[in-house]
């Protein structure tokens, strides 16, 4: 029942965000696509519409990127997660057995865990690095919640994005490259035409945002969390 009411779900707001923005429709398969998206990486949470677009024009440039003049998500190195790589942020692979039977190890992965718990993760950028929502406290709606960036070195930082869209585009452009201020404006209109909603002018002006800043910040809790349950402290 879950299942079918987010498919329906998602099949009006794909309708709304079509009309506004005129990309081509999302044929049955990606419809299903994009409700699986929507269950599994947001478990049922509304999808921001900057969100929305963004999977939804993911879907359109894996099934045949020659229709797409331009994808301005493709140009900043960004992507949704999906059902199949939504468990990477999480993923702790990578580490040796030397270093799981490390208790050092095992408190710090055990507080990045617990700290991810008040984290939605939806997006991934060019460098590996994950983006989600800071939902602390519990129950923060996404469209309330501000957005966090969980780096390679496995540190937690809060963006000036205001959404997941301008995290991705602070973070896939750099404002001292080659022709950067006329990149930044083609990229900023092409989301903006896709249904992103309207982005600061300037790179400055997207950098320089101020959000209001939460009682309880990622990276500090990560902190308290690993001197928490260090055995140094035992």
């Amino acid at each position: 029942m879950l299942y079918r009411t987010i498919v329906r779900w998602v099949c009006a707001l794909s309708l709304v965000a079509s009309a506004q923005a005129a990309p081509p429709a999302l044929d049955a398969a990606q419809q299903t696509q994009l409700a699986a998206i929507a269950q599994e990486v947001f478990k049922g949470q509304p999808m921001p519409p900057d969100m929305l677009a963004m999977c939804s024009q993911q879907l359109r440039r894996e099934a045949d990127m020659r229709r797409l003049r331009y994808d301005p998500w493709a140009d900043i190195d960004a992507a949704c997660l999906t059902p199949k790589n939504a468990h990477e942020p999480r993923d702790t692979s990578y580490l040796s057995e030397k270093e799981r039977q490390d208790p050092e190890m095992a408190a710090i992965v055990k507080a990045t865990h617990e700290v991810m718990s008040h984290i939605s993760f939806v997006a991934k950028t060019g460098n590996s690095d994950f983006v989600g929502y800071w939902q602390w406290p519990k129950g923060t709606p996404l469209a309330r919640a501000r957005i966090v960036i969980y780096d390679t070195e496995g540190q937690f930082s809060l963006s000036p994005g205001r959404t997941v869209t301008e995290a991705l585009l602070l973070d896939g452009l750099s404002p001292g490259e080659d022709g950067a201020q006329a990149r930044y404006q083609r990229v900023r209109k092409g989301l903006e035409q896709l249904g992103a909603g309207t982005i600061p002018p300037s790179y400055q002006a997207l950098a320089d945002q101020a959000p209001p800043a939460p009682t309880v910040q990622p990276a500090a809790l990560q902190d308290q969390l690993i001197k928490r349950y260090s055995p140094k402290r035992r």
